[in-house]
């Protein structure tokens, strides 16, 4: 039996193929590079996440106290009065005192190749190409609040300063 003569539509389609080939090719691999680097940022961020938690445990040493003495003399430092947490963050570098998270480039096939880096991406809102992604880990402690001699207390929960393990208090909170 022949198809022509049921289909009549299905003449002269020599090329067809070829033609989506042409079509398709393109977004399908547009698509691909765009999952991929998806996937990445995503395998990257749960790597930072693993290897954050593991530095801050291998920092800790077996203290049970937190924070850390050098970690209060420097929120000390800072002016802060109170505090509860400790935590450690996965950066790149390092520009002065604020940390810089790892950037990665996002292919874009609408708007064209642009020259902005990740340093200098291009102005306005949802306009780059450029994703960072942040990693912070920490757990709650003890609570210290800053004496007026400029020492480290235990914050104790009866308020008269009676240093009674027991009723010790934790918070995550930093305060001025």
């Amino acid at each position: 039996m022949d198809v022509n003569k049921h289909s009549p539509n299905l003449q002269n389609e020599e090329g067809q193929a070829i033609f989506e080939l042409l079509v398709f090719l393109p977004v399908f691999l547009f698509l691909f590079v765009v999952i991929y680097n998806i996937g990445n940022s995503l395998n990257i961020s749960i790597n930072q996440q693993k290897a954050s938690r593991r530095y801050f445990y291998y920092l800790q040493k077996g203290n049970s106290f937190l924070p850390r003495m050098n970690i209060l003399q420097e929120w000390k430092n800072r002016g802060f009065k109170y505090s509860g947490l400790d935590m450690i963050g996965y950066r790149d570098y390092t520009d002065g005192e604020t940390p810089v998270a790892p950037c990665f480039k996002f292919p874009s096939f609408l708007t064209g190749e642009t020259d902005e880096t990740c340093e200098e991406p291009s102005e306005g809102e949802g306009e780059t190409n450029f994703i960072r992604i942040m990693t912070v880990y920490g757990i709650c402690g003890e609570t210290f609040r800053l004496s007026d001699q400029g020492h480290w207390l235990r914050e104790y929960s009866n308020g008269e300063g009676i240093q009674n393990r027991r009723s010790s208090s934790t918070s995550c909170s930093l305060t001025f």
